[in-house]
């Protein structure tokens, strides 16, 4: 009866609620994986995991942030709705109980003990924890050991060397930082390659120390005169003059832009901006005497898009790129290593495709359909190229619908991956989603020329749900029998087979391998930072497709949608359907259910503006409607920036049986939101305004 109440992703109840929280140090990688452990030791031990704060500044010079840097909330590196979706996804399974996760800023007050403060003996105890003893990598000898005490909190400091196994996908760069990793790669050219120039004064000293047994002399302000003793041509250190000679031995010339990554001084790199076409920035969040992290954030993000990346061996921040560079068919190497050859020419861009073409066969899919259904195609088209130990040709999408229409037919052009979804996102998400699942990896392959091969109708193949496009294969009624539709197209040898809206078949597929593509981020940052921190949003699904939906498989008539006018349409005789609402009637509805001109309402539609301006009289609608849409089109590329503007909400309204609104609910929901249904009976008025969560 009064307004709505914010909440976190945590228990349902706090009564009772016992916590873990992580003290978190370390370099920009290593406190990504003491998070990981932290998420895996809160659920082993069935406690509530505070969500971690992180430190996201290192004093220059230093190897890593300690205890002396501040620390900052989880989003001053990471997105937070993301770590929590994909968190509860990869914990899911691990142990009986769900891994609880809670954001509540007053967590962070607790003043917690040292004899509820752990610590494990590889590092210099920082204070007066409990010493669990040597543990290196037995994650479950610190679990057994934290599970006697029954405080509601317990600390335990820089769990890191306990599981390495952590998935790079849960830390992705926060919202904050998106809008100037999307700047930052618009100005580089499409085929660019990138340097991470590890080339700091402590990177020189472990390697001086550890390989050498030598105390580096790093006294000169130049660092082109630092030493290890009488070693020259170290194995684990290169200065910027060391590795110019490098690459040149490689064969990048000037005219192959070169991204660069480092903490090094700006003039330490001189050698570099000398000899190549280098694209970097070096001063947005750094001092004289601290670097920021974040930085280091936006460069590998920048970095992963290059098609050539050279690294320094050892380093977790150049693995890290070059597993993502290779899943995109990239060219990695270590500039430490030995060149086995000078390279001719310049570095060309690569796909994901087989190493050798030689004898490859290929599966095609046809996407047609919503939004939604398209992703689920391509998702199957994964599944089944693998089952059949076929290369996917990265599908085409079709991202305009004629307006009126139920979804993109074969009459709408097919369009490349990009213009809807992440290419980069989609390769190392499947390539994760898909592994284990028989003993062949997943391989895609983005080659353009697969899309002008002519594949014969007898080797083009469809399921009768659908009307028959053509002349191809018909497989018969196989709904939802994904494995029936893989023992017939085994029979296939040719070189190329393709289907038509692999749709019904896994429905079971995982949207985080559908995130934006890199063109509508930018669109994406600017209108979240249009609207305030709390808003709501509405799925407004009132045009006259979803009435002829529900008109007849409810209530079996054909609506009369002849008029201009949206509010005049009609479903025989039918009033307050339960599977449509007029624009007027979902007025209503949020009137009874409490919202006020006072929050800020952004609405996802694809109606025309005109339909929508009951919602615009009656509340503050905050919206875009032209961008990518014609008076004959709709753009699916706008749909899905809504969507991404829609989950950040507070509260969302949406339409009973639509997967746009199903996916943003979840999302919603996921972050501690509230989400209702439209069309539901409401149990009781509110009394207030609804007020943000």
């Amino acid at each position: 009866s009064g307004p709505i109440k914010p909440t976190h992703r945590s228990s349902s109840s706090t009564h009772g609620t016992r916590y873990f929280v992580a003290e978190i140090v370390g370099g920009l990688t290593n406190q990504a994986i003491e998070v990981w452990n932290a998420m895996i030791i809160a659920q082993r031990l069935g406690r509530t995991l505070v969500l971690p704060k992180v430190r996201p500044r290192i004093a220059k010079g230093s190897a890593y942030a300690d205890r002396g840097m501040a620390a900052k909330p989880f989003d001053s590196l990471w997105d937070v709705d993301n770590f929590l979706d994909c968190s509860a996804k990869e914990t899911a399974g691990l142990t009986h109980k769900s891994l609880e996760v809670d954001a509540n800023p007053a967590h962070y007050q607790q003043n917690i003990a040292p004899s509820h403060t752990y610590w494990i003996n590889e590092w210099s105890r920082p204070g007066d924890e409990v010493d669990l003893g040597s543990i290196f990598n037995d994650l479950e000898k610190v679990v057994s050991q934290l599970k006697n005490d029954k405080s509601e909190y317990i600390k335990l400091f820089a769990p890191r060397h306990l599981d390495w196994k952590f998935s790079q996908s849960c830390f992705v760069p926060a919202p904050r930082l998106k809008g100037e990793i999307v700047r930052l790669k618009s100005s580089l050219p499409k085929e660019y390659a990138c340097l991470h120039a590890r080339v700091e004064s402590d990177w020189l000293n472990l390697c001086c120390q550890l390989k050498y047994h030598e105390t580096p002399d790093i006294s000169s302000a130049i660092p082109e005169e630092w030493t290890c003793g009488n070693h020259t041509d170290l194995e684990c250190y290169k200065s910027a003059s060391g590795i110019v000679s490098y690459l040149k031995n490689a064969g990048l010339s000037r005219n192959t832009a070169l991204w660069v990554s480092s903490g090094a001084e700006p003039g330490a790199l001189q050698p570099l901006r000398d000899a190549f076409d280098v694209r970097t920035t070096f001063d947005e969040g750094d001092t004289p005497y601290y670097m920021d992290y974040a930085m280091a954030t936006i460069h590998r993000e920048v970095c992963e898009g290059a098609t050539q990346f050279w690294g320094m061996k050892g380093s977790q921040f150049t693995n890290q790129i070059g597993n993502k560079v290779r899943a995109r068919g990239g060219k990695v190497s270590m500039y430490t290593d030995k060149l086995k050859k000078a390279s001719s020419g310049p570095i060309k861009p690569t796909h994901r495709s087989s190493s050798s073409t030689h004898g490859t066969r290929y599966f095609v899919a046809e996407i047609v359909g919503g939004l939604t259904n398209q992703a689920i195609e391509v998702w199957n088209a994964m599944i089944i190229a693998q089952r059949l130990g076929r290369t996917l040709v990265l599908p085409k999408v079709r991202p305009r619908i004629a307006k009126g229409s139920a979804y993109a037919d074969r009459g709408m052009a097919a369009k490349p991956f990009d213009s809807l979804w992440d290419v980069d996102n989609f390769l190392d998400c499947s390539a994760k989603e898909t592994a284990g699942l028989t003993h062949k990896s997943l391989e895609v392959d983005a080659n353009p020329a697969h899309y002008q091969q002519n594949i014969a109708p007898s080797h083009t193949y469809w399921i009768n749900e659908w009307s028959r496009p053509g002349d191809e294969v018909d497989l018969g009624s196989i709904f939802n029998d994904l494995e029936k539709v893989v023992s017939q197209l085994k029979n296939d040898k040719s070189e190329y087979i393709k289907l038509f809206a692999p749709r019904h078949l896994d429905w079971k597929f995982s949207q985080s391998c559908f995130v934006p593509a890199p063109r509508l981020k930018g669109e994406i940052v600017r209108l979240k930072s249009s609207l305030p921190k709390e808003y709501a949003c509405l799925h407004a699904r009132v045009e006259s497709d979803w009435l002829n939906l529900c008109c007849q498989l409810k209530y079996h008539e054909t609506p009369d949608i002849s008029s201009a006018i949206p509010e005049e349409w009609t479903c025989g005789n039918h009033t307050d359907l339960e599977c449509y609402k007029s624009a007027s009637g979902i007025v209503s509805y949020l009137k009874n259910a409490g919202l006020s001109r006072n929050t800020a309402l952004w609405v996802s539609s694809g109606a025309e503006p005109g339909a929508l301006q009951p919602l615009r009289d009656a509340f503050d609608v905050r919206t875009t409607f032209d961008e990518g849409d014609t008076p004959y089109y709709m753009d699916y590329a706008m749909a899905t920036i809504h969507r991404e503007v829609c989950e950040g909400a507070t509260q969302f309204w949406g339409m009973k049986g639509s997967q746009f609104t199903n996916q943003i609910g979840n999302k919603v929901r996921a972050r501690g939101g509230k989400v209702s249904m439209y069309t539901d009976k409401l149990k009781k008025a509110s009394s207030g305004p609804i007020k943000p969560t």
